[in-house]
């Protein structure tokens, strides 16, 4: 028996959004021309998509609204709307010119998907940028620490606790004289905090103490 079964569904957000929705598949890829993939998480895949009318590239954060069964009986999971839009507020709130977190550059809507557009950082993964290296040096080091600190700095300064940083999250731009820069991405996790708030992180990692 072939094609999928559909289980559930992240309602349509941005429907009433002209420059936002789509009503098709086939719509989306007239503007948008889909590229390479860029990896995979558990509710989303990346992949490059440059838009056609003026060649800027960007990496897609594709979410499928629907969690489908397939004929393999593996199931793909939906993410729940109110985290979805979590994710682009939070996105919202950390941009600011020469922030440290990754910019987003742009939501994108069918019936079918919802896509986070942000910039297209070339390098990769910061962890496996490091990996790849023939040598590290303290200075490396000490650039990619000191964006890590301003990133972070830019989230508690907009009342945003990312809750997930770590060297896979940390993606690798180049500036204008070629030096790597990270930046914080990945925000699936992000919350909003209010002040004097003293408990944001996940239960699992607390201590038994909390």
């Amino acid at each position: 028996m072939g094609g999928v079964l559909s289980l559930c569904c992240t309602q349509d957000l941005f429907k009433d959004a002209p420059d936002v929705w789509y009503a098709s598949q086939s719509a989306l890829e007239a503007d948008y021309a889909f590229g390479a993939a860029l990896g995979e998480g558990m509710f989303a895949k990346v992949r490059v998509v440059t838009r056609r009318r003026d060649g800027a590239a960007f990496a897609a954060k594709v979410f499928k609204k629907r969690a489908e069964l397939s004929d393999g009986n593996e199931l793909s999971r939906a993410p729940r709307a109110d985290a979805l839009l979590r994710e682009i507020d939070v996105l919202r709130r950390v941009a600011a010119p020469g922030s440290a977190c990754v910019r987003l550059a742009g939501v994108v809507e069918t019936p079918g998907e919802l896509l986070l557009l942000t910039e297209l950082c070339g390098g990769g993964d910061l962890m496996h940028h490091v990996e790849g290296q023939r040598k590290f040096t303290a200075g490396d080091a000490a650039a990619y620490f000191s964006d890590a600190c301003a990133a972070i700095a830019r989230c508690h300064a907009v009342s945003v606790a990312h809750r997930d940083v770590k060297p896979e999250n940390m993606l690798v731009a180049f500036d204008g004289r070629r030096r790597a820069r990270a930046r914080l991405s990945d925000f699936g996790s992000a919350c909003v905090f209010a002040p004097g708030d003293r408990l944001c992180g996940f239960q699992t990692f607390n201590p038994t103490s909390m």
